[in-house]
C-alpha cells in the first residue's frame, strides 16, 4: 500500500519555512549579542570557521551527534529493520558507533600533535607535501557532496511523504534556511543550532520509543507484546535468509553481508567529512587533551547506539511498494499506523531538526575547505588575508 501525505501542503511548508527562519532569526540575534558583548566577532576568519578553538565539551558532543544523525540514516535504521528483523538496526547501530569510536582515537592524536590545523587536508599538506594535501582534498570534497546530497534527499521525502510538499522545492527551501544562519554565525551558530536541535532531536526519539514499547496503545504497549507480535509476523511473512524466518534472529545471511557492509563503508564518510573533523579539532584550549578529546567523541558514539536501535520497526506497519521502500519511507509508515497525523507531525519535525542541524554543519566545513585549503594556499592572494588559517 502506498504511502498516503496526511498533513496538508501547509503544515509541510509551515514547518520548513517557518521553523526554518524561526531558527535563523534565533542564531542571528545570539551572533549579534556575541559580536556586541564578547570579545569574539563572527567576522573574523578564526570565529567563523573555527569557532576561536573555543567550543566547550557539551557543545562538541551535540555537534558530533548531530554529525552523524543524518536525516537519511535515522530512516535507514528501520529500513533496515523491516528488511532485516532486529539484526538490522543493531548492526547499523554497531557501525555507526565503531566508526565514531575509531574517529575519536585518531582526533585525540591529531590533537595531541598537531593541534593548530583547521582542516584535515592541512595534515596532508604537512606531512606529504602537496600532491597530499590535494589527494585528501578530494575526497573531502567528494565525502562532502555525498553526505550533503544524503542529508537534503532524506529530509525532503520525508516532508514529502507526509504532507505533500514539492520535494524539489523542499530541497531548495532547506538549503536556504541553513545558509542564512551560518551566513551570518558561521561555526559557532551551528554549534548552538546543534545544541538546540540534537535536545529536540532526542526529546522526539524518546516519545516514539514510549508509545511503542510502554505506552497505552492497543497496537503494541509492551516490549511482550512487541515480541509476540514479531513472533506472529514472521508465522505469515518469513524473512528469506533468517534462521527459521524469525525478526528476533541474529542468525541471519543478509544480516552478515549488511553487518560487513555497515561498519566498513562507513568509515570514509566519518574520516573524510570535515564536519567532524570541525568538532574535534576546535574545542576549547582548557580541554585539549586526548582524554577530554576520546571521551568526549566517545560519549557521543553510544548516543549512535541508542538513537538507531531505538528507531526499530514496528509489526503491523502496511505493507510499502518497492518506490516508498527504496526512499527509506518506512519509518513514515509505522509512525502513521501507531499515531496517525501527530506521528506524520512529530516524525517531520525530527527529520527536519537532523536534516538542518547535519547540513549546517557540512556548510560550514566546505566554507573552510575552500577558503584555507583551495583559496589560502593556492592563490597569490595570501598577503591579502590578515587571518591565516
Amino acid at each position: 500500500m502506498a504511502l498516503q501525505a496526511d498533513l496538508p501542503q501547509g503544515a509541510g511548508y509551515a514547518v520548513i519555512i517557518g521553523l526554518g527562519l524561526f531558527f535563523a532569526v534565533l542564531m542571528n540575534v545570539i551572533t549579534w549579542i556575541q559580536n556586541k558583548y564578547t570579545r569574539t566577532h563572527s567576522d573574523t576568519v578564526d570565529e567563523f570557521t573555527a569557532s576561536s578553538r573555543n567550543v566547550p565539551f557539551g557543545l562538541i558532543c551535540c555537534g558530533i551527534v548531530s554529525s552523524w544523525t543524518w536525516s537519511l540514516t535515522l530512516l535507514q535504521s528501520a529500513t533496515e529493520s523491516y528488511n532485516l528483523g532486529i539484526n538490522g538496526s543493531y548492526y547499523y547501530a554497531i557501525g555507526g558507533l565503531a566508526q565514531v569510536g575509531v574517529f575519536s582515537i585518531i582526533a585525540a592524536k591529531v590533537k595531541a600533535n598537531a593541534n593548530l590545523v583547521t582542516t584535515f587536508p592541512e595534515m596532508g599538506y604537512f606531512r606529504y607535501g602537496t600532491a597530499g594535501h590535494l589527494a585528501f582534498l578530494w575526497c573531502a570534497f567528494v565525502c562532502n557532496s555525498v553526505v550533503s546530497a544524503c542529508i537534503l534527499l532524506g529530509g525532503s521525502s520525508v516532508v514529502s511523504a507526509v504532507s505533500g510538499v514539492d520535494y524539489y522545492a523542499s530541497i531548495w527551501l532547506i538549503s536556504f534556511v541553513c545558509a542564512i544562519y551560518v551566513f551570518f554565525g558561521g561555526l559557532r551558530a551551528t554549534f548552538i543550532a546543534d545544541a538546540i536541535h540534537t535536545f529536540i532531536l532526542l526529546i522526539f526519539i524518546m516519545i516514539f520509543a514510549y508509545v511503542v514499547y510502554a505506552g497505552d496503545s492497543s497496537k503494541i504497549g509492551s516490549p511482550g507484546k512487541m515480541v509476540e507480535l514479531l513472533t506472529k509476523v514472521a508465522e505469515v511473512s518469513p524473512i528469506s535468509g533468517n534462521y527459521q524466518g524469525s525478526y528476533l534472529t541474529y542468525q541471519s545471511k543478509d544480516g552478515a553481508i549488511f553487518a560487513v557492509q555497515s561498519v566498513i563503508t562507513g568509515f570514509g564518510l566519518v574520516n573524510c567529512d570535515q564536519a567532524y573533523w570541525s568538532r574535534a579539532a576546535y574545542y576549547s584550549r582548557a580541554l585539549a587533551s586526548r582524554e577530554m578529546s576520546s571521551s568526549s567523541l566517545c560519549f557521543t558514539a553510544v548516543c549512535w547506539l541508542i538513537i538507531r536501535f531505538t528507531l526499530y520497526m514496528n509489526p503491523g506497519t502496511p505493507l510499502l511498494p518497492d518506490k516508498d521502500l527504496k526512499a527509506g519511507l518506512e519509518s513514515v509508515a509505522s509512525v502513521q499506523y501507531l499515531l496517525a497525523q501527530v506521528g506524520s507531525a512529530v516524525l517531520s519535525l525530527l527529520v527536519f531538526m537532523s536534516a538542518t542541524s547535519s547540513f549546517s554543519g557540512e556548510l560550514v566545513s566546505s566554507s573552510s575547505l575552500i577558503f584555507c585549503d583551495a583559496y589560502e594556499k593556492y592563490t597569490r592572494l595570501r598577503d591579502v588575508v590578515s587571518n591565516c588559517c
